[in-house]
C-alpha cells in the first residue's frame, strides 16, 4: 500500500483479536475509558453501568490504588485470563485506564496476551476519552499533556466531555471545536449536568464493534506506527528534567 509516508505492508487483520483468522468466537467484550486527570472517568463509568444494568452487567477493571505504575499490562492480562475461565457466556468488561496512559499500550496488551485462548476470547469493542473542558488547556492555549494522544484518530471512538457551563457557551463551543479537529471521525458526547448521558449516547459508548470499523485500522498504523509489533514507544507526559550540581571552590 502506498501512502504519504511511503510504502509499507498493511494487514487489516492485525488490528483486533476478534478480526484475526485465529479467532473464533470472542466472548469478552472490552470497553476502554481513558482520560487526563480530572476527566471524571469513575463518575462516567458509574453512569454507564447504571444506565445499562438492565441489558448488561459490566465488570470494571482498574489499576490498583497506590500502584506506582500508571499501567501494568501484566495485571490486565492476568485479569482477562481469570475472566476467560468463567465459560463462554458473553462478558462485558470496562477498563478504566489511568491518566497519561495511551490507548496503543492498552490495546497491545490485549492483542498480545501470552495465552492464545485468552487472545481469541477478547474483543476490543470501543474506546472513549473522558475530558473535563475546564482542564483542556493549562494556560495560554497550551494543551494539557497527552490530550492530543488520547483523542487520536483511529484509536478513540468517542470523546465524553464534562464541565460544560451553560453560561459560557462560547468557550464551550471553542473547546469542542478544538476536540473535533483532533479527531473528526469520533462522536462528541456531552454529559448533561455532569451526571446524565442519554440512552443513544450510552449505546455509542457501549457499542460492540466500534473499534473494528473498517476505516480505522490504517489511522492506527499512521498515528502509532509499529504499535502492533510492539515497537511503538509513547512519549512521557512531562519533559524530563535533569538536575546538575555545580560546585565552586575558593582556590
Amino acid at each position: 500500500m502506498l501512502s504519504s509516508l511511503g510504502k509499507f505492508t498493511y494487514n487489516q487483520l492485525d488490528v483486533n483479536p476478534a478480526m484475526k483468522a485465529e479467532s473464533l468466537d470472542p466472548f469478552i467484550f472490552i470497553t476502554l475509558l481513558i482520560g487526563i486527570p480530572g476527566g471524571n472517568q469513575e463518575k462516567i463509568c458509574s453512569i454507564i453501568t447504571e444506565g445499562t444494568k438492565e441489558d448488561h452487567h459490566f465488570i470494571v477493571l482498574r489499576q490498583p490504588l497506590g500502584s506506582e505504575e500508571l499501567f501494568s499490562a501484566n495485571n490486565l492480562q492476568k485479569a482477562l485470563q481469570m475472566l476467560s475461565k468463567r465459560g463462554n457466556d458473553p462478558i462485558r468488561v470496562m477498563v478504566i485506564v489511568s491518566a497519561y496512559v495511551e490507548v496503543p499500550e492498552v490495546v497491545a496488551a490485549i492483542v498480545h496476551h501470552p495465552d492464545k485462548l485468552v487472545r481469541q476470547s477478547c474483543h476490543v469493542s470501543s474506546v472513549s476519552t473522558c475530558i473535563d473542558l475546564r482542564n483542556l488547556f493549562i494556560s495560554n492555549q497550551t494543551c494539557f499533556p497527552k490530550i492530543i494522544e488520547q483523542c487520536s484518530e483511529g484509536w478513540v471512538n468517542n470523546i465524553i466531555v464534562t464541565g460544560c457551563n451553560p453560561s459560557k457557551q462560547k468557550g464551550k463551543d471553542e473547546r469542542i471545536s478544538f476536540l473535533r479537529t483532533l479527531n473528526p471521525s469520533c462522536s462528541i458526547i456531552e454529559v448533561v449536568g455532569n451526571n446524565y448521558v442519554d440512552k443513544d449516547s450510552i449505546e455509542e459508548i457501549c457499542a460492540v464493534d466500534a473499534f473494528s470499523e473498517s476505516t480505522l485500522p490504517i489511522s492506527r498504523h499512521l498515528t502509532a506506527p509499529g504499535w502492533y509489533s510492539l515497537k511503538y514507544k509513547p512519549n512521557p507526559p512531562f519533559i524530563p528534567i535533569t538536575y546538575l550540581t555545580v560546585s565552586f571552590s575558593g582556590d
